[in-house]
């Protein structure tokens, strides 16, 4: 694992039922990333109820990433793109995020206020 994103893989690690199972901190033009798997990873293309749930999960993420992003987009600061993703070399659906390497420890940041609120969520 490079040594500029351990600590967001590390943290995502922490989110319940996520895995992350790939990332980079980027590098001369090419953004940094990290792939997880959410839940059964092994999921189906047709298994519409596992589906949901990654979609749920990654949609709650990226809501609260955007509350707590929204003063640095507004002055031009940091950005993250969380999506949903299959690729032809991957059989199941995957949630990705990338980001401009510049902007990894600030997303470290920003993601562990997230993973607060979502186990003060899980524990309601």
């Amino acid at each position: 694992m490079d040594e500029g994103i351990k600590e967001l893989v590390e943290l995502l690690n922490n989110f319940e039922g996520v895995s992350t199972f790939e990332s980079c901190q980027g590098r001369r033009g090419k953004l940094a990333f990290v792939y997880m798997n959410y839940g059964d990873y092994d999921i189906a293309y047709d298994d519409g109820k596992k589906f949901e749930e990654m979609a749920h999960f990654a949609n709650r993420m990226a809501t609260a990433f955007a509350k707590h992003t929204k003063d640095a987009i507004d002055v031009g600061g940091i950005w993250a793109n969380i999506s949903i993703e299959w690729q032809g070399d991957k059989r199941f659906p995957f949630i990705s995020i990338e980001m401009p390497p510049c902007d990894i420890a600030e997303i470290t940041c920003l993601l562990s206020l997230v993973l607060a609120e979502y186990k003060n969520v899980m524990v309601k």
